[in-house]
């Protein structure tokens, strides 16, 4: 919507405060709720945030101590009335330093620079995306699933039904559009897939989900994880990404004729490719954290393109756009504008030398964060989103890793504190 549109809508609709957000490195949402008047009369300078509100790390510690300030644009396109909250609205920003250039760290300017370049080649880039989350309740002072019904099974559907029901209704009149929920894997465990749209749309459509999804099931006494692995014993939550790359009407990345019975193109070949050269690199960003990777451990996931879900890339067919290529190796804490921009820059730079056979893996991935974090450091094509936010990102990422190397574990704790005498 325009912002006249998303003025009118301030009025008719009566609302009081507009709850102005922007998402940092990490891909944590920040913002500041706002009077409507005070929105309205900043709404063309921006609003004042501190610097460091985007480089905070895991423990939400400033890296540095800085006297400057950004400013956070509203974009009108992404104003949505929330409708389980009185007088209520939301809307994201792009950032811009003090003098109004548009700022290295922001993430949706980040991922809005890629698809403006493929916007420019006549490419319309088409995004879906699936999450997976557990919700919990607690019990005798522990964290606990909040059900135990299987796998796939309708019991899990009923148990929850009600909370279930009023994300999917809250998500839709957000415009958020939901193709299905289902009972996932480990107790407690549901997924949801939204319909595509175009991928910066779709981007902030993952943002909106996670925060309905959060504060839904606050508002029913439970609690939302989207970490890779909370519990040692049950199934890692995960994110898919589906893209589809449009021209014309055509599906850039679709042959029927293809020769090796994947339906590809050679641009296809082409992208895929680059995603499966730079993967390493990606994976600093598309599973950002320590606990992300112990989904590895549970899941042997093959470098390549195949059929099955063990393949980190594999073809599916959208009933709207044909083909699209669907990514894995991602989980929900990724901040998805930067891991989108990583791909697509990989995608786009693949190379007749980075081709792949179906079926076949073209090369190893990192196994941990530290891993993923130097091949980050020497990846030039990965690297081109920005020398700065990148240097930022892996100080953000290095700390994290520091921290941990340095804190005793309960599970160290059990298994050494009585050893040795």
């Amino acid at each position: 919507m325009s912002k006249e549109e998303m003025l009118e809508i301030l009025k008719t609709a009566k609302v009081d405060y507009v709850r102005l957000e922007l998402v940092d490195l990490l891909g944590n949402v920040r913002g500041k709720s706002l009077r409507r008047v005070d929105f309205e009369e900043n709404l063309d300078v921006g609003f004042v945030f501190p610097d460091d509100v985007l480089t905070r790390d895991y423990a939400d510690r400033p890296i540095k101590e800085s006297d400057s300030d950004i400013v956070a644009l509203p974009d009108a396109s992404s104003f949505t009335i929330i409708p389980y909250l009185e007088r209520t609205s939301r809307v994201l920003s792009y950032i811009t330093s003090e003098d109004g250039t548009p700022h290295p760290n922001c993430s949706r300017g980040i991922l809005k620079r890629v698809v403006n370049k493929a916007d420019d080649e006549g490419i319309n880039i088409v995004a879906s995306f699936t999450l997976s989350f557990y919700l919990l309740k607690e019990s005798k002072g522990k964290v606990i699933p909040a059900d135990f019904a299987k796998a796939y099974s309708p019991e899990g559907l009923l148990i929850e039904q009600e909370v279930l029901k009023n994300m999917m209704k809250n998500l839709e009149l957000l415009g958020v559009p939901v193709q299905r929920v289902t009972k996932s894997l480990g107790p407690g465990q549901y997924e949801v897939k939204l319909l595509p749209v175009d991928i910066m749309t779709g981007a902030d459509y993952v943002v909106k989900a996670k925060e309905v999804i959060t504060e839904i099931a606050n508002m029913h006494g439970m609690a939302v994880t989207f970490m890779p692995k909370p519990f040692h014993n049950y199934p890692c939550n995960y994110a898919e990404v589906s893209l589809s790359l449009l021209s014309q009407g055509k599906n850039l990345l679709e042959n029927r004729s293809d020769p090796n019975g994947v339906g590809l193109s050679e641009a296809a070949y082409d992208f895929v490719g680059g995603i499966i050269h730079h993967l390493p690199a990606i994976m600093a960003f598309s599973m950002p954290t320590i606990n992300s990777y112990k989904r590895l451990v549970e899941n042997k996931m093959i470098a390549g393109i195949g059929k099955g879900k063990n393949f980190i890339l594999s073809t599916s067919y959208e009933y709207r756009h044909g083909l699209s290529l669907v990514f894995r190796a991602a989980d929900p804490l990724f901040n998805v504008y930067i891991a989108l921009a990583s791909i697509l820059h990989a995608g786009f730079n693949g190379k007749p030398d980075h081709k792949v056979t179906p079926g076949i893996p073209l090369n190893s991935y990192p196994k941990s964060l530290d891993g993923a974090l130097e091949e980050l450091r020497t990846d030039l094509v990965i690297n081109a989103i920005g020398n700065a936010t990148i240097a930022t990102y892996l100080t953000l990422k290095e700390r994290e890793l520091k921290d941990f190397s340095s804190y005793v574990t309960d599970w160290e704790l059990k298994n050494y504190l009585r050893t040795g005498w």
